[in-house]
């Protein structure tokens, strides 16, 4: 949001008794160092602040979190995965996790879902990261293969199509369907 939006907007917010709440990706304090972020609205929520800490912050709750998300995707998948090898633990402790819940849950779902042995490897993430961008979130891309065919369709279809920034004609050549097909197939 434009400083001076954000400046409107501090004004409204000292009109009104309604609780507020921001959240920031970045650090409030380089926001506002960039001049990124309104000194008047950071100054309406400085004295309240509540920071949580990346999982990167926090590596020791790693194993407590793989535990859950096996758990979860075992019973998910109707798989019996047992744990991770350490070679695979190391990988995941070393990983920046830039998206922190959100990404490892993602990661360690595909993991589950396509582990073929007891322990999750390091080249069951090899596979899951073969074909994606650092700077793409993780699971963006997930298909749901547990859906009927015609959904999974769709759901190609409307991931082409927003790769594609809604570009009909260029979604469709892509797909190797024309314009018609391809609308006729998302309703």
């Amino acid at each position: 949001m434009r400083l001076e939006h954000q400046n409107h907007l501090a004004q409204l917010i000292d009109q009104t008794k309604a609780r507020i709440i921001f959240l920031f990706h970045d650090n409030p304090i380089d926001l506002l160092q960039q001049k990124k972020l309104s000194v008047q609205i950071f100054k309406q929520f400085k004295q309240n602040q509540i920071r949580l800490p990346s999982l990167k912050e926090h590596a020791e709750d790693l194993d407590e979190y793989l535990r859950k998300f096996i758990a979860q995707y075992n019973v998910k998948y109707g798989k019996q995965i047992v744990g991770v090898q350490e070679e695979a633990l190391k990988w995941l402790y070393s990983r920046t996790w830039k998206n922190n819940l959100q990404e490892l849950s993602s990661v360690m779902e595909q993991a589950v879902q396509f582990a073929n042995h007891e322990y999750i490897r390091k080249e069951d993430f090899n596979d899951i990261l073969k074909n994606t961008d650092d700077h793409t979130q993780l699971g963006c891309s997930v298909i749901d293969l547990n859906k009927p065919l015609a959904e999974i369709e769709k759901d190609i279809i409307w991931k082409v199509l927003q790769e594609e920034e809604m570009n009909q004609t260029r979604a469709a050549k892509r797909l190797g369907i024309n314009r018609s097909t391809l609308w006729r197939k998302l309703k």
